[in-house]
């Protein structure tokens, strides 16, 4: 017998050559179940599937001579099924595995795997070595890309300012402000603390840049660097892993100044801060189920065919005034035991929802009794809730196997015959939350009052829904609420540097900026049922300058303040909604600003730039922009030093794409499509 026909293991009958490939499918196939914690897909379904591949695999290759030993009946699904998928799984955190190219990309490792499989199943006993120390070999390396890209250390700044002054400053952002809704306001006496600072100090249009998309802009206002450079340049890589250089308080940490932070776009995943606290801003990861709807809520209707932007469920009537429901609420968390590890075909399948994650339901009983009330009893609950008509939404905890969840709930309409009821989605418990969304403190230390600390809210594009479009301004003036109470209590013992970005601005303009502006509308200007008399952008810039004052009132009186919007607002005739204009508004008052009543255009990349020559700071040669003088005039030139930046001779990352979440999560709010 020759060398090569002894290393060979000879060729069998197809019927065990076919157990044994469905055998082997069958492990892969649980190998893949138990590859997450805790295994979100059902193992009965991907032991099936995967013998059944298997069998196929095997079945087909058999009508070549060369594949048909056992060996490759054993090998061909290891290297289909196991080493495929673990050599594109690395395209998917770089975003190469969405639409038609990532399913080629995912045939084709499959395909690859699975000769490799073949072809070294003709070498049984030394195919079996190098497979296993193939498959080990990328398990390896995905290992690692996966936990370079979950654990990037933050971008460090560093000090080289021996006597960095120690200035207090606030910058309170203002998402979307424009001066062409405050001057009016101003016109008629409205607006006190945004009119005084500006009669106090200086004030002026922002001028933005494209892309005019949330985290790319306060990312470029607040670390002074441009897209390219800073590193978020859309909402698909608007993930703070993904930055390159140090934000301003970063440099304030790196010279002994405490900052807080709090709800800034683009910073979650929040990174360390010398010195510092953040309370991440959107977008953040959803417990909800991940689809197009999640951060829409849910109607629940007991009348039938019912339907609408928000997603409806229904509601049995089982007697006069009694109605049975149930409600999603969550999924059960799932995370990949080894980070980069995983199965892109599973994941793809998971997306489109042909694996679906088991749902955490809410299964409850609804009594209508007199006036309209409304009474929800579950099992998940601590106890009956009391709804009524036109009563604010009351915040309900439900108790799931993962943790408590935090929704809150409306009736819309309430008889013994109807009941309609509008279920916000539920948010994660602050004190104990599945995504971290905190830095430098603990998130049970988080005080946002009477209300749990929720980053993101009801996405905006549910006001499409007639059915509950009145219900969102107010939900959405109480997240901003929250958040002012949660950065008012961390400034009781003032920093060094407080940003804080109000965002209940923006969020009101999209969809209701055709109240405020109808003109250019048309009759598609027509008010919302329930929202006639009112103008919520209106609302919105009341509440933003009421929040401005007692953030002032809190600080000390020779803290230097700057104002600041990302962009401004413009209507968007054909959807019937607000959109964006380049000219924002910034104000600016405090030592060494020169008070003066003519505005002054300011660039957005100069914003950090003026605000280290009002310090007296140097500015970085880095930054493209400069400082406009005509804010302080009476400071100095100061050279600028080489960068803050501690890593400047890095090489950049490879963009860390956001996850199927956040993607859903931006659609309900609006911002992508």
């Amino acid at each position: 017998m020759s060398a090569e026909r002894s290393e060979r293991e000879p060729e069998a009958s197809p019927g065990p050559a076919l157990l044994w490939a469905a055998l082997v499918g069958s492990a892969c196939g649980a190998l893949w179940t138990v590859a997450h914690t805790p295994p979100i897909h059902s193992l009965g379904l991907l032991v099936a599937t995967h013998a059944v591949a298997g069998l196929a695999l095997v079945g087909i290759a058999r009508l070549l001579p060369r594949w048909r030993g056992p060996g490759s009946a054993i090998l061909a699904p290891i290297g289909a099924f196991v080493l495929g998928p673990l050599m594109v799984a690395p395209l998917g955190s770089l975003g190469g595995l969405a639409g038609a190219a990532g399913a080629t990309w995912i045939v084709a490792g499959i395909g690859v795997g699975a000769l490799v499989g073949l072809e070294l199943g003709r070498h049984f006993v030394l195919g079996g070595v190098v497979t296993a120390l193939l498959v080990g070999a990328v398990f390896a390396a995905d290992a690692q890309l996966g936990a370079e890209r979950t654990s990037r250390p933050p971008v460090q700044a560093r000090s080289v300012v021996a006597d960095f002054p120690d200035q207090r400053v606030a910058i309170l952002g203002i998402d979307g402000g424009d001066l062409q809704v405050i001057r009016p306001l101003w016109a008629r006496g409205e607006l006190p603390n945004l009119r005084a600072l500006a009669d106090r100090g200086r004030h002026g249009v922002l001028r933005a840049l494209e892309p005019t998309l949330s985290p790319v802009a306060w990312t470029t206002l607040l670390s002074g660097h441009l897209p390219e450079t800073h590193g978020l340049r859309s909402w698909h890589t608007s993930d703070n892993r993904n930055r390159r250089v140090p934000m301003i308080w970063d440099v304030f940490g790196a010279h002994g100044l405490r900052s807080v932070v709090v709800n800034v776009p683009g910073t979650w995943p929040p990174a360390d801060v010398e010195e510092g606290i953040v309370l991440a801003g959107f977008p953040i990861p959803s417990i909800a189920s991940g689809d197009r709807n999640q951060l829409l809520g849910a109607v629940l209707s007991s009348v039938p065919g019912e339907a609408g932007e928000v997603a409806t469920h229904p509601l049995e009537r089982v007697a006069p005034g009694r109605y049975r429901g149930r409600l999603p609420v969550a999924t059960h968390p799932a995370s990949l035991r080894v980070p980069g590890v995983t199965h892109p075909l599973l994941d793809a399948l998971v997306k489109e929802k042909i694996l679906a994650p088991p749902r955490v339901e809410l299964a409850f009983e609804a009594v209508v009794g007199e006036g309209g009330t409304v009474r929800i009893e579950a099992p998940l609950l601590d106890g009956p809730v009391e709804l009524a008509i036109d009563a604010p939404p009351p915040w309900i905890p439900v108790e799931t196997p993962h943790g408590r969840a935090h929704l809150r709930m409306a009736a819309l309409e309430a008889t013994p015959e109807r009941l309609r009821l509008y279920a916000t989605p539920a948010f994660q418990d602050p004190a104990a939350p599945r995504f971290g969304y905190t830095s430098g403190i603990e998130p049970s230390s988080v005080d946002a009052g009477a209300a749990p600390y929720v980053v993101e809210g009801v996405g905006w594009r549910a006001h499409r829904d007639d059915r509950v479009a009145a219900l969102l301004p107010d939900l959405a003036f109480d997240l901003e609420r929250a958040h002012a109470a949660a950065a008012l209590d961390l400034i009781a013992d003032p920093p060094d540097l407080l940003v804080y970005t109000i965002t209940v601005t923006d969020r009101i303009q999209h969809p209701f900026w055709r109240l405020h502006d109808p003109a250019p509308y048309g009759e598609a200007a027509a008010p919302h049922p329930g929202l006639d008399a009112r103008d919520p952008v209106v609302e919105a810039y009341r509440l933003a300058d009421r929040i401005v004052g007692r953030i002032l009132a809190a600080l000390p009186d020779d803290t230097l303040v700057f104002v600041v919007s990302d962009h401004g607002a413009a209507p968007l005739v054909d959807r019937g909604e607000g959109g964006h204009r380049l000219e924002g508004v910034w104000i600016a008052a405090g030592p060494g600003v020169t008070p003066s009543a003519g505005p002054l255009e300011l660039g957005m990349a100069s914003l950090v730039p003026t605000l280290f020559h009002c310090l007296g700071a140097p500015a970085s040669a880095e930054w493209p922009g400069e400082a406009e003088p005509g804010v302080c005039p009476g400071r100095s030139p100061i050279a600028p030093v080489a960068a803050y930046r501690g890593d400047v001779e890095e090489a950049p990352l490879a963009a860390e794409r956001i996850d199927e979440s956040r993607e859903a999560q931006l659609r309900a709010l609006g911002y992508i499509e």
